[in-house]
């Protein structure tokens, strides 16, 4: 599946992504070669899926320094 969405993605002009759901402004030329590498490493790690999120990398450490105590959650 993602190879079929990296090659539809492709296929489209940059203007026709701005129109995608959930597309941040500016992000629409880098679409393709981020799914690419996604692709890569999904195949380079034997991963048949991955699951997709709206929180970042950030959202993950700050979660594990708040459970090793050294962050206080308000």
């Amino acid at each position: 599946e993602v190879l079929s969405a990296l090659h539809a993605l492709a296929m489209l002009p940059p203007r026709a992504r701005t129109a995608l759901p959930g597309m941040t402004p500016g992000r629409e030329h880098i679409l393709p070669t981020g799914l690419a590498v996604l692709a890569a490493l999904m195949e380079a790690l034997s991963l048949g899926q991955m699951i997709a999120t709206s929180r970042n990398n950030t959202d993950g450490v700050l979660w594990r320094l708040a459970n090793q105590g050294h962050l206080r959650m308000a």
